[in-house]
Formats: structure tokens, C-alpha cells, sequence
């Protein structure tokens, strides 16, 4: 109900702007504002598709076009201002925006820092609540895999996991469309399509268009499957699932520093997803939340039971969010600074929250805010040892009255980071990295403790600022390549990020494909046959190269995963250097 009241007043305006958290929800949003006849333009961090005279513009948050006044906007998932890594998005555009009307759609547990926030910029607050328009169960036994029925989403939190279970239910004649955080963008969004198309039937909530039609073969929805979705927590973020029930393979995931137990909040988002309410369909859809073991299940039941009291069993799980959702809506005029460099359009995990949104006035509101006083990092919450149960449950605290421990990510653009190099360079007469003056500012910069925390992505954007260290190019120049939407821990994203890098410093023009080797993958029209062992670094492989073991289908998506992230790199840097990355169109 939150976005959907959200949306419709983006549609009356004359001058709207959608901000979505990931590319598969702006281009649904995208394709909704088509349909209504709205001149639409779509910017995201690989795809720039700007209209003239447009009325309308959707954009994955960290592309939020700040230089321009706009009559409402929506920011969607607003509680990642609190992320580790991605908050600092969300505090610039909401700092920044110059707009009458603003809706932020998100959980209720960041309401007292958006307050905050609403004092220190003179704003009008309006908080709308909205409950959740269907019911919602959780089930009283586990499920066994030979019941599964049409609807069903499994969530687990890695592709072996996903493969295996595809593999499993598969062998039991049952249809699987799959999720995953590295699956391309483009194939999530065909995935999701076939399996609402698959859910609802011909001419039903969630089928797909005709064009969408054609692209699925004649027997995807053989009605004599059932018909099943095995998700990471990527389906949390908002994307409009026909989930009748979720169903938790496991209550772990791997947040890119450790392993852990999902958070509370996460699993009320995810469970949220079941029985989701759809417009034009009379009768109540009834959603459903179970386990695959026993052990989770408790822990489930346990979580809805005292979600709003926000205590387990009295023993200090506490949750911040209630079983309603919140609406948050900004009203007036901010005026402030634009960050032109944004972080990568980032499609992670992230520690989301239960469905609420907010809503602030601009009377007036100064330029400058105070960001300086004590770093303080955001508290993910504490380990608690439950008596009944051998694992530790990880919970987000309840915030305090006096200790409230929601804050909002920031870090500085470039704007700053240069005045220190300036300052630096002065003082010290010698010339500074750019990873120095960038670790420099992260060991010495003083935030409001109140308000801010230092976001972590500096991890990422001072190890790659090193590893481009020696490529001569300007420093804000070499900031941008730090902000590339790349998996670090992959040696192939880096070594093909230096590569492109290279050629801009030395060609000042980078051809795709004289960076990467044409005939590594070659293609027929059947099939995709690879040229390399998966363990082989495919930058260096002789087009030659052939008679490798054969390969399974998992390690060829890998493959293929690689390739897209390439691609997909080359994009973006196309999106921040059009006349450098040229090759966009082949």
C-alpha cells in the first residue's frame, strides 16, 4: 500500500523522479510509467536512456540527477541509509534533493533517524503508517520437497545451494526459476516474468506482456508442473513476485565479512514478500512462512510472535519493527551541494528492513551541515546464545531513548578529498596518492556521532586506488575507476579494471575488444562452447587453446558470470566516459 500511494502521486506530478535501491526495480517502474503514456527516462549505473522533454525520471539511487528541481519524488528502501556500504547514497540525494514532495518508502525502524534528520534540516515531518493489505501465516509444520506446490519460493543465500535445490526439485518434475545476486540483471527480470506468468495463468495479475511472451518457449508453463522460485534475499528489495509461500532453506548467509544469522528485520522483509496484495484482484491472498527444518521454524514463530513487543522469549532479542509499515513523505525545498560522483549502481545483500515510508517539509534549511565529531560506526547488533538452541541468533537492538543506534551512512566526495590533497601536497611538498589521502581521510575524518557513520565501502575504493596507483591518470579521473561496481576479491575484475585503465591513460580510447580476446568464448548458433579450464585466468588464454575436460553446467554459468561482469563494467564506465568507452553499441 506504501509504494503503491507513493507511485500514484509520482504520476499526477509534472516533474517526478523514482529512486530505486536496484536496475531490475527501476526497470520495472520504468516500464510502468510507459505504459501510463508518462515521457519516462531511465538512468541507472550501465544504461543511460534519457528522453526529451521528459516528465518523468526513474534511477537506481546512486545516478540521482541532483542538479535539477523536481515536484515529488520517491526514494524506495530508505532504511539503507543505514547500510554498511551503500547508506552514503541515500543520505547525499536525501540531503541534496531540491523538491517540494518527497516519499520515502521504507521500514519503521529508521522513522527516528529520519526525524533526526527532518530537525537538522528544517523540515516538515508527516509519518503515515500502512498495514499490510493481505494476511499473513506462519505455517505449523515443515515442509517436505515432494509438497511443494505452485507459488512456493525457496530462499537459501548461495547459487551451490540454489543449483543443488534447483537439481533436486527438478528430478521431482517440479518447474524452478531461479534468483541469485551475480545472475545478470536481465535474466533475474525473465526469471521473475516467467514464473508470475507461470503463477497466474493466462490473462492474470502478473502475466506477462506479449513481447515477454515470445521470448518463453511453448512449454515453460505446462500446467502439469508446479511451479517453484529458489531466491537469495535479493526478492526482499520490492520486485513484484507472485509468492504464495516462502519457504526458508536456511536462516544464514555470507554478508561479505562472515557468516551470519539474518537479522530479524530480514526475515520479516523476506517472509513479507509472501501473499503479496495485488491491484484488481477481489478476493484476499493469503500469504505463508515455513522451514525446511524444524530448528528454523521455532526460530521463525518466535520472531513473528513478539515482532511487536520486540522480545524473544524475554531473554533480550529485541526488534525495532512492527508489524505495520510506515509511510514517510517530504514536503519543500532542498537546497545543498550535488555529488556528481555516485557509488556503483551495487546490487548486493543488504540488511533490509519490514515495509514503512516517511514524509518532510522544507521551511528552510542551511547549506552547510556539521559533519564533524566522532566516527561512530553503525551498530549491526549482538550475538545472543539462546538457551533452547546451539546457533547464536543475530538481532538488531531496540534503539533507546537516549542511545538511539540507527545512523546514516556517509562519505565524502571527491570535492573534499581533493581539498585535502591540495592541503597535503602544500604542507608536505611532495605529491600524494590518491589511496593515501583516501586512508588519511578515513583515519582522521570526524563525523556528528548523532546523525552519521563512515560507510565501508572505503575498503574497496582505497584497494583498487592502489592497485591503479601507477597508471598516470588525474586524480578525480582515477576517484571515479575506484567507485566501479567490481567483486575485489575477484583477481579477473581487477586485472580487467587495470587493463581498461591502461588503455585510457595510454590511447586515451579503450576498445573492448582488443582488451579482452574475441575468440576466448566462441559461439555458434546452437550453443556456447568455452575455450578454457574454469581454473585458467582467461585474459591470458591463446584463442587456440581447446580439448578441456568437459565442463558442468554451474562452472559455465560462472563462466558466463565473469563475462557479464565484464561487460557490464565496460558499461558503466561508458555511462562516465562516453568518449573513452566507445564500444557500446557493438
Amino acid at each position: 500500500g506504501k509504494t503503491y500511494e507513493a507511485f500514484q502521486s509520482l504520476c499526477k506530478s509534472s516533474n517526478g523522479l523514482y529512486c530505486a535501491p536496484l536496475r531490475i526495480l527501476a526497470w520495472e517502474i520504468h516500464k510502468k510509467l510507459i505504459k501510463l503514456n508518462k515521457i519516462t527516462s531511465l538512468l541507472t549505473g550501465q544504461e543511460l536512456i534519457k528522453k526529451k522533454n521528459a516528465t518523468h525520471t526513474v534511477c537506481t539511487v546512486e545516478m540521482t540527477p541532483l542538479d535539477r528541481q523536481y515536484d515529488c519524488v520517491v526514494i524506495d528502501e530508505i532504511q539503507m541509509i543505514n547500510h554498511d556500504t551503500r547508506g552514503c547514497a541515500w543520505t547525499n540525494v536525501l540531503l541534496n534533493l531540491d523538491c517540494e514532495e518527497i516519499y520515502l518508502c521504507g521500514s519503521d525502524n529508521i522513522i527516528s533517524l529520519v526525524k533526526k534528520l527532518a530537525d537538522l534540516l528544517e523540515d516538515q515531518l508527516i509519518i503515515k503508517r500502512f498495514e499490510r493489505l493481505t494476511d499473513l501465516h506462519v505455517e505449523e509444520n515443515t515442509v517436505e520437497w515432494e509438497k511443494l506446490k505452485t507459488g512456493d519460493c525457496v530462499i537459501t543465500f548461495s547459487r551451490n545451494s540454489i543449483m543443488l535445490l534447483k537439481n533436486r526439485l527438478e528430478r521431482l518434475n517440479k518447474r524452478v526459476f531461479v534468483i541469485y545476486g551475480s545472475l545478470p540483471p536481465e535474466i533475474k527480470r525473465m526469471q521473475v516474468e516467467s514464473f508470475n506468468r507461470c503463477c497466474a495463468g493466462e490473462g492474470s495479475i502478473g502475466e506477462a506482456d506479449e513481447n515477454e511472451k515470445a521470448e518463453l518457449p511453448p512449454s515453460t508453463c505446462d500446467k502439469k508442473k508446479q511451479t517453484i522460485l529458489i531466491a537469495t534475499d535479493v526478492i526482499g528489495m520490492g520486485v513484484n513476485i507472485n509468492i504464495r509461500r516462502i519457504i526458508f532453506y536456511s536462516l544464514q548467509k555470507f554478508d561479505g565479512d562472515r557468516l551470519r544469522h539474518l537479522y530479524a528485520s530480514e526475515v520479516l522483509q523476506i517472509a513479507g514478500r509472501a501473499g503479496r496484495y495485488h491491484h484488481g484482484i477481489r478476493e484476499p491472498i493469503t500469504g505463508y512462512v515455513t522451514c525446511v527444518y524444524a530448528h528454523d521454524l521455532s526460530i521463525i514463530k518466535r520472531i513473528f510472535k513478539n515482532q511487536n513487543d520486540g522480545v524473544l522469549d524475554g531473554k533480550g532479542l529485541e526488534n525495532s519493527h512492527s508489524e505495520n509499515s510506515t509511510f514517510t513523505q517530504i514536503c519543500g525545498q532542498h537546497v545543498g551541494s550535488s555529488n556528481d560522483l555516485r557509488r556503483n549502481d551495487d546490487e548486493g545483500r543488504y540488511p533490509n528492513g519490514q515495509g514503512s515510508d516517511a514524509q518532510l517539509n522544507v521551511s528552510q534549511h542551511n547549506a552547510h551541515v556539521a559533519l564533524f565529531g566522532e566516527i561512530t560506526p553503525s551498530s549491526k547488533g549482538n550475538i545472543l546464545k539462546n538457551s533452547h538452541f546451539v546457533d547464536p541468533l543475530l538481532f538488531q537492538q531496540r534503539e533507546r531513548k537516549n542511545n538511539t543506534c540507527t545512523k546514516a551512512g556517509f562519505f565524502p566526495d571527491f570535492n573534499m578529498i581533493n581539498k585535502l590533497k591540495k592541503m597535503l601536497e602544500y604542507e608536505h611538498k611532495a605529491k600524494v596518492e590518491l589511496h593515501e589521502i583516501m586512508s588519511i581521510l578515513v583515519d582522521y575524518a570526524k563525523l556528528n556521532e548523532d546523525y552519521f557513520f563512515l560507510t565501508k565501502n572505503y575498503n574497496q575504493m582505497i584497494l583498487i586506488a592502489k592497485f591503479l596507483k601507477d597508471i598516470k591518470l588525474d586524480s578525480e579521473t582515477l576517484f571515479v575507476y575506484t567507485l566501479s561496481p567490481i567483486n575485489v576479491n575477484d583477481i579477473n575484475m581487477l586485472t580487467t579494471l587495470r587493463t581498461f585503465a591502461l588503455c585510457h591513460e595510454l590511447l586515451n580510447f579503450v576498445d573492448f575488444f582488443e582488451c579482452i580476446n574475441r575468440d576466448i568464448v566462441p559461439t555458434t548458433t546452437s550453443a556456447i562452447r568455452l575455450d578454457f579450464p574454469l581454473s585458467a585466468t582467461p585474459f591470458n588464454v591463446s584463442p587456440g587453446y581447446s580439448n578441456h575436460p568437459h565442463m558442468g553446467i554451474e562452472e559455465c554459468l560462472s563462466v558466463l558470470e565473469l563475462y557479464y561482469e565484464i561487460i557490464d563494467l565496460y558499461c558503466w564506465l561508458h555511462t562516465k566516459f562516453p568518449s573513452i568507452y566507445t564500444n557500446i553499441d557493438s
